[in-house]
């Protein structure tokens, strides 16, 4: 299948994404396509670099070029203010200015690390994006949302800031986990509740062969997942077109995710991971449109079910849901109550900020596995 290429279209800029098969080879293309500067500093997760450092270091000399390595623990423990001082400063030590792009090799953490490094070092520097996991490819490194965590919670300190050029390669997804792989999958599902009947009809059919493909990332795998893949971006990339700063549409991208951070929060980031916890979120959004904007309990049920059948928890345990619903009080997505975006129906989602403490906490309850 030939190269795939979407295009966000922003005032006064274009971002263009490119979805394919093995892209590494043809980079220094693409940087040239988008007119981004020739001089290029890469930083990179640690373990992605040991399996794909070479090869692109080697891709890039071959054309010229000589880019700079700055490596970076893989973890959500290196999203935080030091380690944007330390890159900071490594910026000042390689003479790191406007006429040099910046590229972010990893997952979500290195995609939203890297980007908030970039968009403040000398007020922005051309920024280029290569996601390496399934959940970076279907949703960190789209829509130009940057972050990093304080103590208080996840992603508290960021900005928006679009790069010049995404590359989304499915052979980066060939060597992931099945949990990297399952979080990928609880994005890709949120993005189909959002799409509508069509596009989640059609993940239900073929979940059955992404889940048994997805037993081992493989060639065949990465192949199966790509029309998938390629829809929920489109669908992201046509929400933000409409609403970039999140003022209005664009928060129903946050569907299931106040559950999910409360979840996450809650279990100090160890107990569940990101894909894991929206996978629970969406269900939590599910039962609460139940009660707050009739959403059928027959849809909920298939929710559930297509969650299952890609081994995501539909249920929490082990945590309490007092201190769940503390934390979804922190959620950053709040105003003077907390927010949620509750479904209708599939494909209709409502965004709904006066809710009872009653009700969320009932919903806790019934998403806490007995």
């Amino acid at each position: 299948m030939k190269t795939q290429k979407l295009t966000l279209t922003l005032p006064g800029k274009k971002v263009e994404y490119f979805l394919g098969e093995n892209l590494l080879p043809v980079l220094p293309k693409f940087f040239k396509k988008t007119n981004t500067p020739a001089k290029i500093l890469i930083i990179a997760d640690s373990f992605v670099h040991k399996l794909y450092g070479k090869q692109i270091e080697k891709i890039f000399k071959s054309s010229g070029h000589h880019p700079e390595f700055v490596l970076i623990s893989p973890g959500e423990s290196s999203k935080n203010l030091n380690q944007i001082k330390n890159l900071y400063e490594k910026f000042c030590q390689l003479k790191i200015s406007r006429n040099t792009s910046v590229a972010a090799l990893g997952g979500g953490v290195m995609t939203d690390l890297v980007s908030f490094a970039a968009s403040t070092f000398m007020r922005g520097l051309p920024l280029i994006l290569i996601p390496t996991t399934l959940l970076a490819q279907a949703d960190a490194a789209v829509g130009g949302k940057t972050g990093i965590n304080l103590k208080q919670g996840k992603n508290l300190v960021g900005s928006f800031y679009h790069p010049e050029l995404v590359l989304l390669d499915i052979q980066f997804l060939r060597t992931l986990s099945q949990k990297e792989i399952r979080n990928g999958m609880a994005e890709i599902i949120k993005m189909s509740l959002l799409e509508g009947e069509k596009g989640f009809q059609a993940l239900e059919k073929a979940s059955e062969e992404i889940q048994t493909c997805g037993r081992k990332a493989s060639e065949e795998w990465s192949k199966k997942i790509r029309p998938y893949l390629y829809a929920a971006v489109r669908k992201k990339i046509s929400i933000v077109e409409k609403d970039p700063y999140e003022k209005n549409e664009r928060m129903i991208l946050n569907l299931g995710h106040t559950f999910a951070h409360g979840i996450e929060a809650a279990g100090e980031y160890k107990t569940y991971s990101h894909g894991e916890a929206v996978a629970i979120g969406l269900v939590g959004a599910c039962l609460l449109g139940e009660k707050i904007e009739k959403f059928p309990p027959e849809q909920t049920r298939r929710v559930e079910k297509l969650l299952s059948k890609i081994h995501l928890p539909i249920r929490y345990k082990k945590l309490n849901p007092i201190q769940v619903f503390d934390q979804m009080a922190l959620d950053k997505k709040k105003t003077e109550t907390i927010r949620f975006i509750l479904p209708k129906t599939i494909g209709k989602v409502v965004i709904c900020d006066k809710i009872a403490a009653a009700q969320v906490l009932d919903t806790l309850q019934m998403l806490k596995e007995d």
